[in-house]
């Protein structure tokens, strides 16, 4: 721990020693710096006492500057460092800190492919475990969290909205668009409510439309919520809650769960934290033509 603590202190010595034209700047810089001091603890002391606290710092540190691949290799050889024989293995060990780390890693990254191979050689490998049943009862909540749509897919919406309004998505191509899975009784959707609020008041003009998928129940209640706090989006309400006739189409489970649309028509990000999908707006539609939002493969 020391020896972390001397490293980092000797990183913050030299970025004092730069001017930043920004905190974001400083804080990009201070984190790369990280991941470079903590990569050259790593390399150069293998076998220490705290290697296992510096590869887990530095995977954080990876992803915090968005390299899930960099994170993702550790993770890797992390878990080829496994025994071979793997019937006694603490779990919380091998699924806490390797694979449920990789499954959310490649979730993030778009990799569903790779995810399923993963889950896949996960079975094989743990097929002698006494715990064998719940292993593969979480492998399979995991394997369904990947056949929803992800990154490079295309969602087919087309209804008429609460107010009347005739929605189809097709035909929003040059819109970003966020699809968002909903309802009034959920509770972390309504925190996210004014978030999505501000962020459609400021990008509405310049290309940016939320379409809201309700799985409320009572037509009433919607409609007084959005009364109530002056939702300008279109929303879908069928009062099929959970059977709503999207949801079912396309696997939702848990709410709330958005899709963000770029202007292609094809999804660009799925379930982003609030700063993440105002970056991503912003990209997209402050200057398009130099976005650093790039499609997955």
């Amino acid at each position: 721990m020391r020896t972390l603590l001397i490293i980092a202190l000797s990183a913050a010595s030299v970025l004092g020693a730069r001017a930043h034209s920004s905190l974001e700047e400083l804080m990009e810089d201070m984190n790369t710096r990280q991941v470079e001091a903590l990569q050259a603890y790593v390399a150069a002391n293998p076998e220490a006492a705290d290697s296992a606290e510096a590869r887990e710092r530095l995977i954080y540190a990876l992803i915090a500057i968005d390299d899930y691949d960099g994170a993702l290799e550790i993770l890797r050889g992390m878990y080829e460092a496994l025994p071979a024989e793997k019937a006694g293995l603490e779990l919380s060990d091998a699924f806490g800190e390797i694979i449920v780390p990789m499954i959310q890693l490649y979730q993030m990254s778009g990799q569903r492919e790779e995810a399923q191979a993963l889950i896949a050689r996960v079975r094989e490998d743990f097929q002698s475990h006494d715990m064998i049943e719940t292993i593969n009862e979480g492998l399979d909540e995991f394997s369904r969290m990947f056949e929803l749509p992800g990154k490079g897919d295309i969602l087919d919406l087309a209804f008429t909205a609460l107010d009347g309004r005739e929605i189809n998505l097709a035909a929003m191509t040059g819109t970003v668009v966020l699809v968002d899975f909903w309802a009034t009784w959920c509770m972390p959707c309504i925190r996210a409510m004014p978030g999505l609020m501000k962020l459609h008041a400021d990008y509405h003009e310049k290309g940016f439309e939320i379409i809201g998928i309700s799985l409320d129940e009572e037509r009433e209640r919607l409609e007084r919520y959005l009364e109530r706090e002056n939702i300008p989006w279109p929303q879908h309400f069928d009062g099929l809650g959970w059977e709503n006739e999207f949801a079912v189409r396309y696997g939702i489970q848990a709410i709330p769960a958005t899709f963000l649309i770029g202007p292609d028509g094809v999804i660009i990000g799925t379930d982003l934290p609030e700063a993440a999908l105002r970056e991503h707006v912003a990209a997209l539609l402050d200057a398009p033509e130099e976005s650093p939002i790039k499609q997955e493969d």
